[in-house]
This record gives C-alpha cells, sequence and structure tokens, in this order.
C-alpha cells in the first residue's frame, strides 16, 4: 500500500511540475506547494490566484470515491478562499482546478460542483 501511494504521490508531483512550467502558467507562478492553514497549494500565481492540480484515475472511481473526493475538494477550496480573503487580501484572486485528464462519467459531475457551486474555474491540461 505505501508503494502504491508513494507513486500516486510521484505522479501528482510530476503533473504539478508539467502545469507550473506550461505557457499558461510559467511567468507568473510565484510560489509551488505553499503550505496554508489547513492545506496546501500546489501554485500560486502573481495575481493571488491559486491552481490546483489534480491528476485522477476516474476509471478507478465509484460512487463512494467520489463523494469523499469532492468532500475534500470542497474542503481545500474553502481553505484558498479564505487564505485568499484573510491572508493575501484580495477577495477578487481566483481559483482554477487543472485536471490531467477527463472521462464521460465522474469529470462532468466534478466539472459542474466545482463551477457551479463552488465558483473555481476548470481546465484540463
Amino acid at each position: 500500500m505505501e508503494a502504491k501511494n508513494n507513486l500516486a504521490n510521484l505522479k501528482g508531483i510530476a503533473f504539478e511540475v508539467e502545469v507550473a512550467t506550461d505557457s499558461r502558467y510559467i511567468d507568473d507562478v510565484v510560489e509551488v506547494r505553499k503550505k496554508i492553514p489547513e492545506s496546501e497549494i500546489d501554485l500560486l500565481l502573481k495575481n493571488d490566484d491559486i491552481v490546483e492540480v489534480k491528476n485522477l484515475d476516474w476509471s478507478k472511481m465509484d460512487k463512494v470515491q467520489f463523494d469523499k473526493y469532492k468532500t475534500k475538494l470542497g474542503n481545500q477550496i474553502r481553505a484558498f478562499k479564505n487564505y485568499q480573503i484573510n491572508t493575501l487580501n484580495n477577495r477578487d484572486a481566483e481559483i482554477k482546478v487543472v485536471f490531467k485528464n477527463e472521462d464521460s462519467y465522474w469529470y462532468p459531475q466534478m466539472k459542474a460542483f466545482l463551477e457551479d457551486d463552488k465558483g473555481v474555474l476548470v481546465e484540463v491540461l
């Protein structure tokens, strides 16, 4: 189990580097993997926007995992927004979640949750 988690962490870190070095972000990244109260920011940009990077294997997801992950992501977004408002004093800063891939079943549900319920931007790299 530990080796499996380490491989998942390695894949996550590799995707964080891929996003951070993408031409859309590389010139604006000021910090990577920044610890904040109750969470960690994957990418903090110059304008205080936050980019959360997700490399999910949608094919292994079921309803229980989806709901658990959705709750976890919702809590992260709350921590990000609190940080933007209370620490950075920037109510206009945005949060974006960048996924490595998408599927036809779980991804649209996650995208709707993030965009409609949480007001977060979503994209696939």
